[in-house]
């Protein structure tokens, strides 16, 4: 008679045990969704996300990897000293900073978006494929 009861007992502790797992699972108040996959031809150490999420720098060794969520993909490889093993982005001062464990050492990079100005078919001065160009936006008003 003892042993019937202790194996109802066992039996009731093991359907419980069940339906918590499974009721955890289905009244779960997060639900994942993959945005996006990026397949790196290098080993990333470390990322970095802009404030506005528009730009994430992929630290890796010897260079940072950025891509660019609007375009939805790699834009640029900037090389940078070996060595550095993490980055985080500055809001503050709209910089990334690295740091190296092994030197023990941090450097701050101001992370500037450079803008490509279209002036092809603009009125200009002097040779067509000068290696500056000078644009001078005077009609504003």
């Amino acid at each position: 008679m003892m042993k019937l009861l202790m194996r109802k007992q066992c039996f009731f502790w093991i359907i419980l045990f069940v339906s918590v797992l499974i009721s955890a699972n289905a009244y779960s108040r997060v639900e994942l969704t993959v945005l996006k996959d990026l397949n790196l031809d290098v080993v990333p150490s470390d990322i970095a996300v802009s404030a506005d999420g528009s730009m994430i720098y992929i630290l890796a060794q010897g260079e940072i990897l950025v891509y660019e969520s609007e375009k939805e993909s790699l834009t640029e490889r900037i090389p940078i000293e070996k060595g550095y093993d993490r980055i985080s982005y500055s809001e503050g001062l709209k910089a990334l900073v690295l740091s190296s464990s092994t030197s023990k050492s941090v450097r701050i990079i101001e992370a500037e978006e450079v803008l490509d100005i279209p002036v092809s078919g603009s009125p200009f001065k002097g040779k067509e494929n000068a290696p500056v160009l000078i644009a001078v936006f005077d009609d504003y008003q």
